[in-house]
């Protein structure tokens, strides 16, 4: 079965890097795997440079979808990559675009293999039943307003709330437990990795990751590295 890392986001101005994918890739016996990158969430070349600058001091190979590839070639692509990961962005954009094309289905063929399938933000709402996302939010005077759960294509039975430190996210506290799954809410320069444990990654020690039990009804923080 694939294993899933769902990043929070990313801090630039704290110096964005590789880190916890890298820790990702060691806890599953990975040295240097080869990633392929898809871009789709946002505009491709903004997305691609973003990937290349965090990327820079990574020392495996990295693949990169482009637009309008054949099946043949995304399949290939596919195959040769140990990582699938999809940038963030549109949430909306990204998940209509993975149902309305070719893209569901080699997802599907490759999701009871061995590859990690990987995103962030976007990308991480991407794998889920539901996450928040912020295409249409806005603010206010104090407020925010129109955050959006977005259905994403369901290999795990799970909501998500990437960039839970930004403002106006508390929403999601409120609206995860209109839905029958439990809920991971991620801050930035977090992620958790799920294979047959559940990993919990953190570049900031200070920063958290948080569990919504629909069976408690609680909102649980996670300290621990391996749950």
């Amino acid at each position: 079965m694939a294993s899933y890392l769902l990043i929070g986001g990313k801090t630039i101005s704290s110096g964005a890097d590789f880190s916890l994918e890298e820790s990702a890739f060691r806890l599953l016996g990975l040295i240097n795997p080869t990633i392929l990158f898809i871009p789709y969430a946002q505009d491709i070349l903004i997305a691609n440079h973003k990937f290349q600058l965090i990327t820079a001091n990574y020392s495996g190979e990295i693949l990169y979808m482009e637009e309008n590839m054949n099946t043949i070639t995304m399949d290939f692509l596919f195959s040769k990559a140990d990582v699938i990961y999809f940038g963030g962005g549109s949430a909306l954009n990204l998940i209509s675009l993975v149902k309305n094309s070719n893209l569901l289905s080699l997802m599907k063929k490759y999701q009871n293999t061995n590859k990690i399938f990987a995103g962030i933000s976007a990308g991480a709402i991407l794998f889920c039943r539901y996450g928040m996302g912020d295409q249409y939010a806005y603010k206010n005077a104090s407020s925010y307003y129109n955050y959006q759960m977005v259905e994403g294509v369901g290999f795990l039975d799970i909501t998500i709330c990437p960039h839970y430190d930004h403002d106006g996210l508390w929403c999601y506290n409120d609206v995860v437990w209109n839905y029958a799954y439990d809920g991971y809410a991620l801050e930035d320069d977090t992620a958790i990795l799920l294979a047959d444990t559940i990993h919990i990654l953190k570049k900031d020690k200070t920063k958290s990751i948080y569990y919504f039990s629909q069976k408690k009804h609680k909102m649980i923080p996670l300290y621990e590295e391996v749950l």
